[in-house]
């Protein structure tokens, strides 16, 4: 993945949302827990790599 790349955080919340739901935990339920899966990843992939804000 590249740094901070949303396109590719936007793929990896796509797929844990589909993977989430495949487990038969609801979307409610994780936006629940975190405000943007998106926003979370994209956060870890540019603390992965340091690239800030």
């Amino acid at each position: 993945m590249a740094r901070g790349d949303p396109i590719a955080a936007s793929e990896l919340a796509d797929q844990l949302m589909t993977a989430a739901e495949k487990a038969g935990i609801p979307a409610d339920e994780i936006n629940g827990e975190v405000e943007s899966v998106f926003e979370s990843l994209l956060e870890v992939t540019r603390r992965r790599t340091g690239e800030m804000l």
